[in-house]
C-alpha cells in the first residue's frame, strides 16, 4: 500500500511541475492560491512558498527566473516552537535571476535587477542592480539599460529563427 502511495504522490509532483512549466500557467495557478500578481509578469521555473502564498505580492512587467519566494523563516521553530513568517513584496519592472533566493519581509523596489543566485535578506531601492551572497547593489538599472543599449548598438546581432522539423 505505501508503494502505492508512493507512487501516487510521485504522480502529483510530476503533475504539478509539469503546470508551472509555461509562465502563463504558474502566474495563473499562483493567482488562484492568492498570490497577487501584475499584468505582463511571466514566472518561469519559480517557486512561491504554498504555505503563504497570500503573502507575496508581485508588481507588473516582471521577469522571475528560477527563483525561490519564501514567506517563512523556521530557524526559530525548535528553539521557540514558533516560525517567523513576513511578506514578500516585488515592486514593477523587476527581473529576478535564476536560483535568487527571497526571504520574508522584504520589500523589492520598482526597476530592479537582481542577479542569478543572489540571496535577498534585505530591501532593496528603486532603481537598483543587486547581485550576491550577501547581496550587494552594485549599479543603477538606468546605468545597465544605457550600457546593455549602447553594446546593442556597436555590436553585430544574431536573430535566429527556431523551427522544429522531424530531420
Amino acid at each position: 500500500m505505501n508503494y502505492i502511495k508512493a507512487m501516487f504522490r510521485a504522480l502529483k509532483r510530476l503533475i504539478s511541475e509539469e503546470l508551472y512549466i509555461s509562465p502563463e500557467s504558474a502566474v495563473k495557478r499562483y493567482r488562484q492560491k492568492g498570490v497577487i500578481i501584475g499584468e505582463n509578469t511571466e514566472l518561469y521555473n519559480t517557486k512561491i512558498d504554498n504555505l503563504r502564498p497570500f503573502l507575496v505580492e508581485i508588481g507588473k512587467n516582471t521577469l522571475i527566473t528560477g527563483a525561490r519566494i519564501l514567506t517563512h523563516d523556521a530557524s526559530t521553530k525548535k528553539a521557540l516552537g514558533y516560525t517567523k513568517i513576513g511578506s514578500v513584496k516585488i515592486g514593477d519592472n523587476v527581473f529576478i535571476g535564476i536560483n535568487t533566493v527571497i526571504l520574508p519581509n522584504v520589500k523589492i523596489g520598482n526597476n530592479v535587477i537582481i542577479g542569478a543566485g543572489t540571496i535577498v535578506s534585505k530591501n532593496i531601492p528603486d532603481n537598483s542592480v543587486v547581485v550576491g551572497n550577501p547581496m550587494k547593489i552594485i549599479g543603477t538599472f538606468e546605468e545597465n539599460i544605457r550600457r546593455n543599449k549602447e553594446l546593442i548598438n556597436s555590436s553585430p546581432l544574431f536573430e535566429v529563427n527556431y523551427n522544429l522539423s522531424n530531420e
